[in-house]
């Protein structure tokens, strides 16, 4: 009994982390849509050390897009196509494809902003 009760606790826990990791992504894109970046990001950045922990793989992918996206918009684009791309191996692995087009679809406005049309991912 006493393995079943530790058990319970675990996915309590895990369940109460991986709700409280969607509702930092969900703050992050409430910045975001305002434009207040930083705090955008220190929401996405605390979101993903959640998902990373209870090991949800697609919202890890999901929050990973999102930090590209801001980095994309205060014209940092190495530090975008970094969590673009990482994004993009996550998607794919867990078969998340609205995301993976998201991502495809950020990764390629970067490189036509950069004038670079014809690289790929």
């Amino acid at each position: 009994m006493k393995i079943v009760q530790s058990s319970f606790i675990l996915f309590s826990k895990n369940s109460k982390f991986k709700n409280e990791g969607i509702t930092l992504s969900n703050i992050g894109s409430v910045y975001h849509s305002i434009g207040q970046y930083s705090n955008a990001l220190e929401n996405y950045q605390k979101a993903l050390s959640l998902h990373l922990e209870v090991m949800d793989r697609q919202m890890e992918g999901k929050t990973l897009c999102g930090i590209g996206v801001v980095y994309s918009l205060l014209g940092q684009y190495s530090e975008a196509l970094q969590h673009y791309n990482h994004s993009l191996i996550i998607s794919r692995q867990v078969g998340h494809l609205s995301n993976e087009a998201a991502t495809l679809s950020n990764t390629g406005l970067i490189y036509e902003r950069l004038g670079q049309h014809l690289k790929k991912p």
